[in-house]
């Protein structure tokens, strides 16, 4: 996926807009390569799911991107500290 690609799907699921339940936490990155890595923190495993298999899956067909393969690990601790504040989307 490119960067581009990654925006097209961003503005298509209008993620900040309109937050899928239980969402909490998404972050996305790429490296030198171009590949890239997604981490978010869900309220379950069953929303991500809902979330992956309807407005994602959707918004990356209408824009020709292919689903990725997704791990899911069980958290085991989270910490949000102070400066995540300035990244919440208001």
């Amino acid at each position: 996926m490119t960067k581009e690609m990654y925006e097209n799907v961003r503005k298509e699921v209008n993620w900040e807009g309109n937050p899928p339940p239980g969402v909490i936490f998404h972050a996305m990155s790429f490296d030198d390569s171009g590949k890239f890595c997604v981490a978010e923190v869900w309220e379950s495993e069953e929303q991500w799911n809902n979330f992956f298999n309807g407005r994602l899956k959707s918004s990356m067909q209408k824009t020709n991107v292919s689903p990725p393969k997704a791990q899911i690990l069980q958290i085991h601790k989270i910490d949000a500290l102070p400066g995540l504040d300035r990244y919440k989307v208001h």
